[in-house]
């Protein structure tokens, strides 16, 4: 709702439910809302530190779901963490397809 308000340039409407959801961060924690309220405030250094401190795969699936994830996909520091992902990827597939392991 708060980057739909702010991208209608509602600006002080979207400050609201940030600072409303910024206070039940504490009650409620979810890595990915820190995030999410870091960008909403333009504050892209943050939301990136905050995603990469999550450090769970599962969540690099918002960086191509959630359009407020947008403004941080491609910042080289997101890009180094997708690819070290791949990479972990990539060495569980080996490990696996190296047992031959045969489903009957």
């Amino acid at each position: 709702m708060a980057f739909a308000l702010k991208e209608s340039g509602k600006n002080a409407e979207a400050k609201k439910i940030i600072e409303l959801n910024r206070k039940k961060m504490n009650d409620h924690p979810d890595p990915m809302l820190s995030v999410r309220l870091a960008i909403l405030d333009g504050n892209y250094d943050e939301a990136t530190s905050s995603f990469l401190k999550a450090d769970d795969p599962r969540f690099a699936r918002a960086l191509f779901d959630d359009p407020l994830f947008i403004k941080i996909k491609d910042r080289p520091e997101i890009k180094a963490y997708l690819e070290k992902i791949d990479a972990r990827n990539k060495q569980m597939i080996d490990a696996i397809m190296k047992r031959k392991i045969v489903i009957n």
